[in-house]
């Protein structure tokens, strides 16, 4: 009975070792397909949030890599589950504020790292 249940535990924790697969989704940001001036984006705020709340809601701050280009590495650094997303953006000049509530610029992390998807400000565009 003892080896049935260490064998149950080990299982247990190997499951929640293993936990769900993240991702580092790329924002490239553009204002009518061309790369903003790099000034504006150094101040720039680029969040995402979960589409659909939870408990398991993970917020992150998207970090600048240059030429416009933003990974999301999610708040440990690690990643974000995949799934849809909403982007937030603010201090980008005249393309913003976008909000949470009034941002319609969405897409869907995953299902590998290193995609890159392109903001299309102007537009209230994202593509992949």
């Amino acid at each position: 009975m003892n080896i049935i249940r260490a064998a149950l535990s080990m299982i247990c924790v190997a499951a929640i070792g293993c936990g769900p697969s993240l991702v580092k989704p790329q924002l490239r940001i553009v204002a009518d397909g061309q790369p903003l001036d790099e000034a504006k984006l150094v101040r720039a705020e680029v969040e995402v949030f979960p589409l659909y709340g939870g408990k398991t809601a993970v917020v992150s701050q998207a970090k600048p890599v240059g030429n416009g280009l933003f990974v999301v590495d999610g708040p440990d650094g690690r990643g974000v589950p995949p799934g849809p997303y909403v982007i937030t953006l603010h201090k980008v000049g005249e393309y913003g504020p976008f909000t949470r509530a009034e941002s319609q610029l969405k897409f869907e992390a995953g299902p590998e790292s290193g995609i890159v998807y392109t903001v299309d400000l102007a537009k209230k565009t994202v593509e992949r």
